[in-house]
């Protein structure tokens, strides 16, 4: 439910929030949710809102952990 394009030239992947939802309350739900912490996009100015930003520099099985968490089906509830 999450688009996002391979970096080309970076370690940080940006990605659309889901429709409905800010950068910023996005961001902390799923902090909240399942203790997985990505910037929000709007951190970085107005364009930034509606996009999170999430830094490819920890460990593979960090990453694939924090990924598995955010594919969570009911994630999305409030």
């Amino acid at each position: 439910g999450i688009e996002c394009e391979t970096p080309k030239a970076t370690f940080y992947v940006w990605g659309k929030v889901p429709e409905g939802w800010t950068s910023s309350d996005f961001c902390f739900h799923l902090l909240d949710r399942i203790a997985v912490w990505m910037m929000p996009g709007s951190m970085y100015g107005p364009h930034g809102e509606g996009y999170f930003r999430l830094a490819t520099t920890d460990p593979v099985e960090r990453l694939s952990e924090a990924i598995r968490r955010i594919k969570q089906r009911d994630l999305w509830a409030c």
